[in-house]
């Protein structure tokens, strides 16, 4: 079984280890930060912030840990326009297979 000190362990390696994040939009790779990380029990929640500078169709979007690589990817079809901001949400579930 998981404890409790494993689960925090689990979720505080991949919390220091995440770089960034990025996303296509029309075809263009586009880099931005970590903009919130939440933690509600056994999910770690991960939220990339797209501002108001960029707008079109968002078909991919990724974590990216401080090796380079990638840790996860979402392919969607966001249309996102330059009037406010959008938040990309990933759920990562720490558990016990």
């Amino acid at each position: 079984m998981l404890t409790s000190q494993g689960l925090d362990f689990l979720q505080r390696q991949i919390q220091k280890n995440l770089s960034h994040g990025t996303f296509r939009i029309y075809g263009s790779l586009k880099t931005i930060p970590i903009y919130k990380i939440n933690k509600k029990s056994s999910i770690l929640q991960i939220m990339l912030y797209v501002t108001e500078e960029f707008a079109g169709r968002i078909t991919e979007y990724s974590l990216v840990m401080k090796t380079g690589e990638v840790l996860m990817t979402k392919t969607d079809s966001i249309v996102k326009d330059n009037k406010r901001g959008l938040i990309l949400v990933f759920d990562l579930e720490t558990k016990e297979a």
